[in-house]
């Protein structure tokens, strides 16, 4: 995660905790909605983390399809106490 984003993040939360324990409602709603934009930043840094580390942990087979995937079908056969 980058450095600036956890900073942008820790600061908006920090602001937020100061707008509850005073009065104002608008300065509330205001860092609120600050938290909450920094918060989706935040989910797209972590996302893209994540893709780029699975992309680099992929060696591109899996999309050559060699799964050796079987096809097959399940019967139910009756038991023997149904036999009878």
């Amino acid at each position: 995660m980058p450095a600036d984003v956890k900073e942008k993040v820790e600061a908006a939360i920090k602001e937020a905790n100061d707008a509850l324990a005073g009065t104002d409602i608008a300065a509330v709603k205001t860092a609120v909605e600050k938290l909450a934009t920094e918060s989706q930043t935040l989910g797209q840094a972590i996302y893209a983390a994540s893709a780029a580390e699975e992309a680099a942990n992929t060696d591109g087979s899996g999309a050559s399809g060699a799964d050796d995937v079987v096809d097959a079908e399940v019967v139910d056969e009756p038991s023997d106490s149904e036999k009878k």
